[in-house]
């Protein structure tokens, strides 16, 4: 497993606390959240009760192949995605089928280990008094679906833990910041220093991602619906002279009309999570009709670029309208250097099995200082 996860497996009592539970688990299927399915494993979990979703538009083959060949369950949702309606949609259903399999099959106590809010939100249409969850949330994105479980479940706030934000959060808008300059640079032949670039969403990974293309970008201009993290007014505001948009707000918006107002050759990039943040969707109900919806790669989308308007004025949308941050490899970001979000997640996993107290709780401040002290000294 990896040094830090291995750390933490000496931390925690020598009980296996995952036997007697099954578990959903909803991640990005890349090399070193297989060393998370190990872990589970040696505390207890029966590998027969794991099922990993992931996500086709983040999923190493690589890794998917890894996991099939140690015999786990492991699948990668949306091949094939019609933009008919959000992307997450699939694998919330997806979920809920696997819920109601395991709960046919007697399983009475289930893990979710979840990402953006999507096992929560398929947990939340169960109605099972006498099924008990516990869940661990990595994303503030899946924080905004806390409400859905917390008067039933214990929920490990992992995502708006200090360490994610202090540590993991400069390490995806590093990540991102690449990939956006090498998407732009397949796309356009050009290098971010000569383009402008309006941000829209600076949190904890919008923030940073603002902080990275500073020293990269022409000119960069931010708007939040925070006013202390705003350069300008309002999202207008921010998005004149703009040659590059990006978005990570977390939520996304409908940009229908919005987009209508963009010079032609404007390049929308999603800095956020799925396919929320530009939701295309709404974007093909729009212009597909009487106008241009093209996808250059219809059976995988997120490997091509779609081009978006009216025959007088189109712009693109990079990498299908999904995150930026990935390119098909075993770990865009180090196993080394993410090891610290691997670990504290399935810290919160534990510490979420081990109470039976409905509510929204934070993790272990302690468990974390010890892993947070242990990953500085691993990576220096």
């Amino acid at each position: 497993m990896l040094p830090l996860l291995t750390y933490l497996d000496s931390l925690l009592p020598t009980a296996k606390e995952l036997e007697g539970w099954s578990c959903i688990y909803v991640q990005h299927i890349l090399r070193s959240n297989c060393d998370c399915a190990d872990f589970l494993v040696a505390r207890g979990l029966d590998k027969s009760k794991l099922r990993i979703f992931g996500k086709a538009y983040s999923t190493s083959n690589v890794a998917l192949s890894f996991y099939l060949d140690q015999s786990f369950n492991a699948q990668s949702i949306g091949v094939g995605y019609k933009y008919d309606a959000p992307f997450d949609n699939a694998l919330i259903s997806s979920v809920r089928e696997a819920l109601d399999a395991m709960v046919a099959h007697g399983d009475t106590k289930i893990l979710l280990i979840d990402e953006g809010g999507l096992a929560l939100q398929a947990a939340a249409t169960l109605n099972r008094a006498d099924v008990r969850f516990a869940v661990v949330e990595l994303t503030a994105r899946g924080a905004h679906h806390y409400h859905l479980l917390e008067q039933h479940a214990p929920i490990v706030d992992v995502a708006r833990s200090s360490a994610k934000k202090r540590i993991e959060a400069p390490l995806i808008a590093k990540s991102m910041a690449t990939l956006l300059a090498s998407r732009i640079h397949e796309a356009t032949g050009k290098s971010l220093s000569s383009m402008r670039i309006g941000l829209i969403g600076a949190g904890a990974i919008g923030g940073a991602l603002a902080d990275e293309l500073q020293n990269i970008a022409a000119a960069i201009t931010t708007f939040d619906a925070v006013e202390e993290r705003s350069t300008t007014k309002t999202i207008t505001d921010a998005l004149v002279g703009a040659d590059i948009v990006t978005s990570s707000t977390g939520r996304g918006m409908d940009w229908s009309e919005m987009v209508r107002s963009l010079p032609v050759g404007t390049i929308l990039a999603n800095c956020g999570s799925s396919d929320i943040e530009f939701q295309p969707w709404r974007l093909r109900a729009t212009f597909a009709p009487q106008g241009t919806f093209f996808v250059e790669d219809p059976g995988m989308p997120w490997r091509g670029n779609i081009t978006i308007g009216t025959p007088g004025q189109t712009l693109t949308l990079l990498g299908g309208g999904f995150p930026v941050n990935f390119d098909g490899s075993p770990d865009p970001i180090s196993a080394r250097e993410i090891q610290l979000t691997r670990a504290i997640l399935m810290a919160g996993a534990i510490q979420a099995t081990a109470s039976d107290k409905a509510g929204v709780t934070e993790l272990d401040a302690n468990v974390q200082a010890h892993i947070v002290a242990r990953y500085e000294e691993l990576i220096r």
